[in-house]
């Protein structure tokens, strides 16, 4: 019926007749059905039996639903991005300041952050060499720091804000993150700032009170997490000696574990790089009294670094090379031990040019 109605229409008035047309046409005359979760045009059919074997799905209700998710980010529509793109453009051509930008954001900033587009523009504010707007932007976030934290976009903020403000000025971030550090420390985002504030805030007191309450925790699950690992590192190249010989304390517990560990042993080897000579020592010490571990850690994909940042140590690294020429046609025939004996100049000289031994 839809075809004989379109061919009617086309010799009626064919000068009027486009594919618009015609498809609303059909799409007015035919009727719909659902048929196993397939929409089919055609005549009216009677809705499938129940089947007392499968349940249907329950539908949750909209408001309901909306309403338990009202806290979460919305995503970016298109006017909203590109309101934030023009700000940016005006803001880079000098068409606008930062100062007559946030006037148009003045308490939306959280909001904003939440998203890619406003995080962006943002930021972009923060780039500028003025820290008035730097300080109202800080202002607004206060109340809101955990939310933001956690946030992929809004994180990037504080970030920024870390950097481009004094330690005091951004130490409410780190009073408002204790209690809640533990979870913190164990997200992408949680993680990127609390390494943020370690790099340019660990002297402020909030710091220091965050970072003990993070080491108070079971610090092999935190080296051996994905993120959490970030942050120990961060500990051991920008902590206090207190806070170091915490994690070389938990490090020694099982070094030869955590020296083979995926995550754990990134945290190792910036241990026996940055912390106190005696730390070092006795991390390196600790590797070596075990038979055959440097060799068997120059073989490993994850230990030859370890291996690497021990030859460091100066109490240790000779007695390491030693070894290492000493095994070198086994370590040779491995592919990471290869490249270790290369760039130590040791692929093919005979142990006795080496070192004498230990």
């Amino acid at each position: 019926r839809a075809r004989a109605a379109g061919s009617s229409l086309a010799q009626e008035h064919p000068q009027h007749l486009c594919r618009d047309s015609l498809c609303s046409l059909i799409a007015a005359m035919c009727m719909f059905t659902v048929k196993n979760t397939f929409i089919c045009a055609g005549v009216q059919e009677d809705p499938s039996p129940h089947s007392s074997t499968r349940a249907r799905a329950a539908t949750a209700d909209w408001a309901a639903l909306e309403s338990d998710t009202s806290h979460m980010a919305k995503p970016t529509s298109r006017p909203f991005g590109e309101l934030c793109a023009a700000l940016v453009a005006a803001l880079e051509s000098g068409a606008m300041t930062a100062s007559s930008v946030f006037e148009n954001i003045r308490g939306s900033v959280v909001a904003l952050s939440m998203d890619a587009a406003g995080a962006s523009l943002l930021r972009q504010m923060l780039e500028r060499p003025r820290p008035e707007e730097a300080r109202r932007v800080a202002q607004e976030f206060r109340g809101a720091v955990c939310e933001a934290a956690l946030s992929p976009h809004a994180h990037q903020v504080l970030l920024k804000l870390v950097q481009c403000l004094s330690s005091s000025e951004v130490a409410f971030i780190a009073e408002e993150l204790q209690g809640d550090a533990s979870h913190c420390v164990l997200h992408a985002s949680g993680s990127a700032l609390l390494c943020q504030l370690m790099l340019f805030a660990s002297g402020e007191e909030s710091t220091k009170t965050l970072v003990d309450e993070l080491l108070s925790c079971d610090l092999a699950v935190l080296c051996c997490h994905k993120f959490g690992v970030e942050f120990a590192a961060s500990v051991v190249s920008h902590g206090t000696r207190a806070q170091q010989a915490l994690v070389v304390s938990a490090l020694r517990c099982n070094v030869q574990r955590f020296a083979r560990h995926r995550f754990a042993s990134g945290v190792l080897a910036e241990a026996l790089l940055y912390c106190g000579e005696e730390e070092r020592f006795a991390l390196a010490s600790e590797i070596m009294t075990e038979p055959g571990a440097i060799v068997a850690l120059a073989c490993h994909n994850f230990g030859v670094d370890v291996v690497r940042a021990l030859l460091h140590v100066p109490q240790a690294s000779k007695q390491a090379v030693y070894l290492i020429a000493k095994s070198s046609r086994r370590i040779m025939r491995d592919k990471y031990g290869m490249r270790l004996l290369q760039e130590l100049g040791l692929s093919g000289v005979p142990v006795t040019a080496v070192v004498g031994g230990a």
